[in-house]
């Protein structure tokens, strides 16, 4: 028989519970502080940063940087091209390719760190906040509290939520102004003045990428005909619409055009297929089996929960339904990243799938150790494939472009023409030297280049990452060249002879 003092035990179990999630928060939350990478690197980092840089600067294009002893009429100012800009030629100026969505969130940022640490509490603001709306509609949709705080957790392990929160790209946004409209409609059926909010995160999430605009079609499962929300949504939303408008007008001439361009030819039905089962192997992996598998038996709650079923399956239908016929959706694991904003409604359809229809089914005295067990061996999971995607060396590998910028501006000379491909938009965003993207050029425009570089008096380097170098010598840098230095996986070269010969692989 147990003793009395016993007795209290679950009491002081369930008062320490809150204490011991506050500690695994604040442990991830740690975890992102010291991991995420803050740096402008590739394309879509460097673009996102040096899009907060121009709208600190109270700029939307940059100019292209004149070299004299061009030929206007055989050069072509594109060469000079960072990525992550667009060059309009009528305007001889470079527009941003990306949303201006997260480089505002950057450039707030920056008002309480340095740009080039605005990252980072962007990334842990995004992360407390994902958890929380994952949480909080789970509760709203009828999972109980611990299910609902384990799908706050299985969301933040997910290997690829964890890959995208720890660097600059817009994904993790994309999900919290997601879901934050999706929970604000669900608070606008009890009461219309929430649908203040649900405009709000609608206009944030579009202006973080266009193709949110997707997220209306759970909204208008979630308000219904309810008249006055829908006009308190519209009210909320317009400022941001005509902000994106006015914006979109200033960089590209028309309101609806974005610096993706015509991205038709990328939506095809022969992706279908393919893409389909990409996405049903890859949510498996990244939600864990049980869930993933779980989310499919949504239907089976119809008559229990209509609302909750609805608005759950048309959330996954829009994002899954749209991004299956996009070409770039089937290409690896992490373009799953398109229909992140998916994921904490696929992960409530599994939970409520399991706690409500396979739960009941199992003995009780099998069911209190198998929850939390299941659970266990759910997040064990995604943190096994996790390590095995890296996601903890994001910060360590993306380094390599601040280090090889710092070099570059330490040891070769300001007036140096430089040709860069990978490396182009890290070098706007870190160095003052002017570059020209080898990959574009041909040999007369190169030829031109060195004649106009010798004539003025300033130097020519080449700044190449390791899979770069086969491809520009022999045959796509011409001349002969010095290997003048490398950091980590770049390496930095001088051109010795315009017509020389070209160094080997």
């Amino acid at each position: 028989m147990p003793s009395a003092s016993a007795a209290p035990q679950p009491a002081l179990l369930r008062r320490l519970i809150p204490w011991g999630i506050a500690l695994l928060g604040a442990l991830y939350l740690g975890f992102i502080a010291t991991h995420c990478s803050p740096y402008a690197g590739g394309a879509d980092s460097s673009g996102y940063l040096n899009g907060a840089r121009l709208l600190l600067e109270g700029r939307c294009a940059l100019p292209i940087p004149e070299i004299a002893g061009l030929d206007a009429g055989n050069w072509d100012p594109l060469l000079q091209q960072p990525l992550g800009f667009v060059y309009r030629p009528e305007r001889q100026l470079m527009m941003p390719t990306y949303p201006v969505g997260l480089s505002l969130h950057l450039a707030a940022a920056s008002w309480l760190v340095s740009l080039d640490q605005a990252m980072i509490p962007v990334s842990l603001l995004c992360a407390a906040a994902a958890a929380f709306f994952t949480v909080a509609l789970g509760r709203r949709l009828g999972l109980s509290q611990p299910w609902a705080l384990a799908g706050g957790a299985l969301l933040l392990m997910s290997p690829l939520f964890l890959l995208m929160v720890n660097q600059p790209m817009s994904d993790v946004p994309a999900l919290v102004w997601v879901s934050a409209a999706c929970y604000f409609g669900v608070r606008a059926r009890e009461r219309w003045v929430w649908a203040l909010a649900a405009g709000g995160a609608v206009a944030m999430a579009v202006l973080v990428r266009p193709t949110n605009l997707l997220v209306m079609l759970p909204l208008a499962v979630a308000l219904g005909l309810r008249w006055r929300a829908w006009l308190a949504l519209v009210v909320a939303g317009a400022p941001g619409a005509v902000f994106l408008a006015w914006y979109n007008v200033q960089l590209y001439d028309k309101a609806l055009t974005t610096g993706y361009g015509d991205i038709g030819g990328l939506l095809k039905a022969g992706y279908v297929p393919h893409n389909t089962a990409h996405f049903v192997l890859w949510l498996a992996v990244l939600l864990s089996p049980p869930v993933a598998l779980a989310a499919y038996g949504l239907p089976w709650l119809r008559r229990h929960s209509p609302f909750a079923v609805s608005l759950l399956a048309v959330w996954v239908a829009a994002f899954a339904g749209f991004y299956v016929w996009y070409f770039y959706s089937g290409e690896t694991w992490w373009y799953l990243r398109f229909i992140l904003p998916a994921f904490p409604p696929a992960i409530i359809a599994g939970l409520l799938v399991l706690e409500q229809c396979v739960a009941p089914r199992v003995p009780a005295r099998i069911g209190r150790l198998a929850w939390p067990l299941g659970l266990l061996a759910c997040l064990l999971w995604l943190g096994l494939w996790g390590w095995h995607f890296n996601v903890d060396r994001v910060r360590r590998g993306e380094a390599n472009y601040p280090e090889a910028m710092a070099w570059l501006n330490a040891h070769v000379p300001e007036n140096a023409i430089v040709l860069e491909w990978l490396l182009s938009g890290a070098s706007t965003y870190y160095s003052p030297h002017t570059l020209v993207r080898w990959d574009m050029a041909n040999r007369a425009q190169l030829d031109q280049l060195y004649a106009a570089a010798e004539k003025n008096g300033r130097p020519v380097y080449a700044a190449l990452m390791e899979f770069e170098i086969k491809q520009a010598f022999p045959d796509g840098i011409p001349g002969r060249w010095e290997k003048v230095g490398e950091v980590r996986r770049v390496t930095f070269w001088r051109l010795v002879e315009a017509g020389g010969a070209q160094p080997a692989p």
